[in-house]
């Protein structure tokens, strides 16, 4: 039995043993999530696929994007594109982690959950939380292509 807002030893090795198995893939966790990406009507609404490539969400720091899956929606600001360790290059443009912010709501959970910006579109990527942020619930993607 767990006291509201700890994390049971059972989750943290069942979520752990999750990530081990996906971290020997060798694909992306979007690609094997399927990840799609739609460019807004600004861009006359073709269907187009956006590279997963650290240049692509760069000049994104700092922006806002809309963040949903699983029945919750909320804003999530990029906070951070960080280097995966151990990096092989640093600045490596298919090995790369995204960093989200967002505001605390309901119960942060693991899942493939659908990013969209007015500029870049829209793009699925597995996230899940990292941390039990203090003000904001902090989400990381990995791209590992």
């Amino acid at each position: 039995m767990t006291r509201a807002g700890t994390v049971s030893r059972r989750k943290v090795l069942r979520d752990g043993a999750v990530v081990a198995a996906l971290s020997a893939v060798p694909l992306s966790i979007a690609q094997v999530a399927g990840a799609t990406t739609r460019l807004s009507a600004r861009h006359r609404g073709s269907l187009r696929h956006v590279p997963l490539t650290r240049s692509t969400f760069e000049p994104l720091v700092g922006r806002t994007f809309t963040m949903s899956g699983q029945g919750d929606t909320r804003h999530a600001v990029l906070a951070e594109v960080n280097d995966l360790v151990p990096a092989k290059t640093s600045g490596d443009e298919h090995r790369f982690a995204l960093v989200f912010h967002a505001a605390r709501g309901a119960k942060p959970e693991s899942g493939v959950k659908k990013f969209h910006h007015p500029e870049l579109g829209s793009v699925s990527l597995f996230a899940g939380p990292v941390d039990r942020g203090v003000k904001a619930a902090r989400y990381e993607a990995i791209i590992n292509r």
